[in-house]
């Protein structure tokens, strides 16, 4: 396949508190223990979760090879997700560099790779250049801001429908009528719903303590 079928770089940011980890801990969840419906019904899994930078630093340390290689050698479609991206930009570069050259080497199976950030800075626009992706056309960054969305009870309903809350259960938060939340908020309250069995009637403040106190458990 073409390099932008096997290699793609997403970027995810938004506010402290906004649920870009949370969303990311479903979605790693979901592409390893459900994986997605292909033709034919049958589940296709991911090798897919947060990667430690730290502990490949020390590997680095301690190894002639190189450790940024490992995650590339998972016979499966891969998506890694890095979380604080913005403040690991050398690390960052190591492990985009051992994408591109894996599928440089022939790998055939798909890598994602999701930085998560507060917001855009210009590292990552070093991180691009450091790391070769930015002369490879075929390999697209998107920036993906968890900004207000122009339709937030449409994107609430699409959000309860992935969770598989059932239609009866997705009655639109009352508190937010009055708000332009973003899709952070949307989905945790979405979450929240899937969790609690029942509609949430709270406001982004009321939303973000319940998930959190969730967390805690």
């Amino acid at each position: 396949g073409q390099l932008k079928e096997r290699l793609a770089v997403r970027l995810i940011t938004g506010d402290s508190g906004r649920g870009k980890t949370r969303l990311m801990v479903e979605l790693a969840g979901k592409l390893r223990d459900d994986g997605p419906i292909s033709p034919g019904n049958t589940k296709h899994i991911w090798a897919s979760g947060f990667i430690n930078l730290e502990m490949l630093e020390q590997l680095t340390k301690e190894n002639s090879g190189d450790p940024y290689e490992v995650p590339f050698a998972a016979k499966r479609d891969l998506c890694l997700i890095v979380d604080y991206a913005e403040n690991r930009p050398d690390q960052v570069t190591r492990l985009l560099r051992a994408a591109v050259a894996a599928v440089d080497d022939s790998r055939q199976e798909r890598i994602r790779i999701i930085l998560i950030a507060r917001q855009h800075t210009e590292v990552f626009d070093t991180i691009l250049q450091d790391s070769a992706l930015a002369h490879r056309t075929l390999a697209e960054i998107h920036n993906n801001p968890l900004t207000p969305v122009t339709d937030p009870e449409a994107f609430f309903q699409h959000a309860c429908e992935a969770l598989g809350i059932q239609k009866s259960d997705r009655a639109y938060p009352e508190g937010l009528k009055s708000e332009t939340p973003d899709c952070g908020i949307l989905s945790l309250a979405a979450l929240l719903v899937a969790e609690e069995k029942k509609a949430v009637t709270d406001g982004q403040e009321r939303i973000l303590d319940k998930i959190l106190d969730h967390e805690r458990r």
